[in-house]
């Protein structure tokens, strides 16, 4: 039973404003996100294919995650928060 339910991931944009999406693909304006906090939704994968170029920040703690995708682009990416409590 891997239903997904109440999955906030909370994206805060270069102008600090920030937005709530249920899903990674509903994420717009990929280019001007640079914080993604996706923590406490008991998911166990990301998606294969993230792209931010500009993400500095991405929370994904308190998660069911036991690994990260091999293809993420985040080439500014300055801090990664990614334990499993």
């Amino acid at each position: 039973h891997n239903a997904i339910h109440n999955i906030m991931i909370t994206v805060t944009y270069k102008d600090d404003s920030f937005k709530t999406y249920k899903t990674f693909n509903d994420i717009i304006n990929n280019e001007l996100v640079i914080k993604i906090d996706c923590s406490r939704n008991n998911l166990t994968q990301l998606p294969e294919h993230i792209n931010f170029p500009n993400l500095q920040t991405l929370n994904c703690h308190s998660n069911k995650l036991t690994y990260l995708p091999e293809h993420m682009n985040l080439p500014n990416l300055q801090k990664l928060i990614f334990f499993t409590l």
